[in-house]
């Protein structure tokens, strides 16, 4: 049914990707105002973050969204990831946004798993998209952005 390392995208519908469809989609998301991270290890591009506003109907303006986020296999265990994430949230917070959100594949275990140990909450928004060859079921997940919450210096009586 679904490859490891796709995320659990089938392998039929990964093999159906086209160079110049893919060209087009990423040109128009750039066109709508993602911005790209890449991350490169001995000159050989293993990731990137694509972010930017919020295309959710019901998100607030100071709200940005990360598009998407890959890792190829051989850095995944890296920090590569998180350093994205990490990169894509502080230019978000940059720019204005003081949340987040981001939508995942429900059957994406690793990737829901990373994402809440980085402060990522689901907020029960769910939605299939509809692509040749396979039909996406997405969960969305929301964070606040900004400072961390610093400790409470401790007090003597």
């Amino acid at each position: 049914m679904a490859s490891g390392v796709s995320g659990g995208l089938p392998d039929g519908f990964l093999q159906s990707l086209s160079v110049d469809a893919l060209q087009a989609r990423w040109a128009q998301s750039l066109r709508d105002g993602a911005e790209v991270l890449l991350a490169e290890q001995a000159g050989e591009a293993v990731g990137f973050v694509m972010y930017g506003p919020s295309r959710d109907d019901d998100a607030p303006t100071n709200c940005g969204e990360i598009w998407a986020l890959y890792v190829h296999p051989s850095a995944w265990s890296s920090g590569v990831g998180r350093k994205l994430h990490d990169g894509a949230l502080a230019a978000l917070a940059a720019e204005g946004s003081t949340a987040a959100a981001l939508w995942v594949l429900h059957s994406n275990d690793r990737a829901r798993r990373f994402y809440s140990r980085l402060g990522w909450r689901l907020d029960g928004a769910a939605k299939v998209v509809e692509r040749p060859v396979v039909t996406l079921s997405e969960v969305r997940y929301k964070r606040a952005l900004g400072p961390e919450p610093q400790p409470s210096p401790l007090q003597s009586t």
